[in-house]
């Protein structure tokens, strides 16, 4: 069973597309942990990171609700002529719904989770503003991209688990507008506190026509990790508070544009004895491309909150200027 499915998984992650566009909201709807770890973590990614490997659901034991809000800034200055400038926002708002599924079991005559379902929509908007000082003169050019996405999660075994998401992608601008159809799909291998990830974002890429003789396909993206999880557990013998290291390293790989990246990401979460309260901090860095991002958290037994800020460490001339912000809010209700 599971040869099958690894290898059907590697057979559709190897088929060539051609890819002639990275639509942004795929990015930015990652939520906090997500954007704190740069869109890396296909290792140890968990139930709400299942845009980035969709495998990390089969590790949800609670339903939750999670609302996010991203927004990101980019300001290009032309040397040439002073005050010329670019700036590009970017907004992204989104709301998931995570439930794990439950069946009685006759051989263990317990409960069991037979998997984990989450249903999220996702909206984006992009708005480019460019200002020329020589002829006084504003363009813009705005537009907007919605995402669905149905989701599945669960355990073959105690070790080896997989994922899968389906969405519609919708994008609306001033001249066309259209939607398209994508399938992601992700494993992840554990024992003990190593972790393995495997996923491949847009195994189906969703096509959007721009006019009406061309569709462009979304590029694909392989991820590829390793990670330790809760490495040594440390009790702070005042605060009676357990703190619980976790670090990762990605790979990440884009074929049709030949895009090679990879990062470093890890967390650090304290809570007290019986788990009901705690903080969580973290980052990464991601090497060829020269960002970091940092989050933190605070969560009890009901409700999380997340809050993520990311930028360029080192731009270069012709780069902009990149700074990324995101909230989430995390609610997990009794049933």
């Amino acid at each position: 069973m599971k040869t099958r499915l690894l290898t059907a998984f590697l057979v559709v992650s190897c088929v060539s597309t051609l890819a002639a566009e990275t639509y942004e909201i795929e990015r930015w709807a990652v939520g906090a942990v997500g954007l704190g770890w740069a869109g890396f973590g296909a290792a140890l990614a968990g139930p709400t990171e299942y845009l980035i490997n969709p495998a990390g659901l089969a590790d949800a034991e609670w339903p939750n609700i999670a609302a996010n809000y991203f927004s990101q800034m980019e300001v290009y200055y032309d040397e040439n002529v002073e005050k010329n400038r670019t700036r590009e926002n970017i907004y992204c708002f989104g709301l998931s719904y995570i439930k794990p599924m439950r069946s009685e079991s006759a051989t263990l005559s317990k409960e069991v989770t037979i998997g984990t379902l989450a249903v999220s929509l996702h909206q984006l908007f992009y708005s480019d503003k460019h200002y020329e000082r020589i002829y006084f003169q504003n363009y813009n050019n705005d537009y907007s991209e919605s995402l669905a996405i149905i989701s599945f999660g669960s355990r073959v075994s105690g070790n080896f688990a997989y994922g899968l998401n389906i969405k519609a992608l919708s994008v609306e601008s001033i001249d066309y507008a259209d939607n398209g159809f994508g399938l992601d799909l992700g494993v992840q291998f554990s024992t003990g506190m190593f972790y393995a990830g495997f996923s491949v974002n847009n195994a189906i890429p969703p096509g959007i026509s721009l006019n009406n003789n061309n569709r462009l396909y979304d590029d694909r993206t392989l991820r590829f990790g390793i990670g330790l999880t809760d490495i040594k557990e440390v009790t702070h013998s005042i605060s009676q508070s357990v703190i619980k290291p976790s670090v990762g390293l990605d790979i990440r790989y884009q074929p049709s544009i030949t895009d090679f990246n990879c990062g470093i990401y890890g967390e650090i979460k304290t809570q007290n004895v019986d788990g009901t309260l705690g903080m969580k901090f973290g980052g990464s860095i991601s090497i060829f491309e020269k960002v970091a991002s940092l989050y933190g958290s605070l969560f009890s037994n009901v409700v999380e909150i997340q809050l993520c800020i990311g930028g360029t460490l080192a731009p270069e001339k012709d780069e902009p200027d990149l700074i990324n912000s995101c909230f989430s809010f995390i609610f997990i209700p009794d049933f």
